[in-house]
């Protein structure tokens, strides 16, 4: 009795930590970026952060997503971790998925906005937004572009889901900021970040 209370005790205190380096990890990310996502860490809690969403993605769908998440963070220098959370709130992981608004894909890519990415970074032709791969890569080439205009995790994500011309709006004017959605993403990624 007393061994399985010590491996309750074991599994709240890991519980407890490792939600405090999802936090850490997260707050560092507002004002940084120097956490090395190379590390065996990092890509041990990506990996496990997509066994807890429970993705109901056939498994090798579900592995070349993983690679493609873990690439395009690195290559924009994004915490993987916080991508997969924007694509599990903006999409659930759905690869099809499309908004009200014409978002399209797992990042929920504006065509408009995709059509503006190509440009900048020099692709050309037609592209299928429901592809996972290519649709990663724009939507975290977007994200670290908002980071870089707003020089903030918070409010590039908030300029990620509302656009980037109304957050602005909002700072200048004032008005108040809703938070819903950033707490959204920090709701995930404490919970991902968290091994079992």
């Amino acid at each position: 009795m007393a061994e399985n209370k010590n491996i309750h005790s074991r599994k709240f205190l890991n519980k407890t930590v490792l939600t405090l380096i999802a936090i850490i990890f997260f707050e560092s990310f507002t004002t940084s970026s120097n956490f090395n996502r190379n590390s065996e860490l990092m890509n041990a809690l990506v990996s496990a952060s997509v066994e807890e969403l429970d993705l109901r993605l056939e498994h090798g769908m579900k592995d070349k997503i993983l690679k493609t998440i873990i690439e395009a963070s690195r290559e924009n220098n994004l915490d993987p971790l916080v991508v997969i959370c924007v694509i599990n709130i903006e999409s659930s992981f759905r690869i099809k998925a499309v908004s009200k608004k014409g978002a399209v894909g797992l990042m929920q890519v504006l065509p408009s906005v995709s059509r503006s990415l190509a440009v900048e970074i020099g692709r050309t032709g037609e592209f299928d937004l429901s592809d996972p791969h290519l649709n990663i890569f724009f939507g975290t080439y977007y994200l670290a572009k908002l980071i870089n205009i707003f020089d903030d995790l918070n409010t590039a994500i908030l300029a990620y889901n509302y656009g980037p011309t109304r957050v602005s709006n909002w700072l200048v004017s004032g008005e108040k900021i809703p938070k819903q959605y950033v707490r959204k993403i920090k709701d995930c990624y404490t919970r991902v970040a968290v091994l079992k």
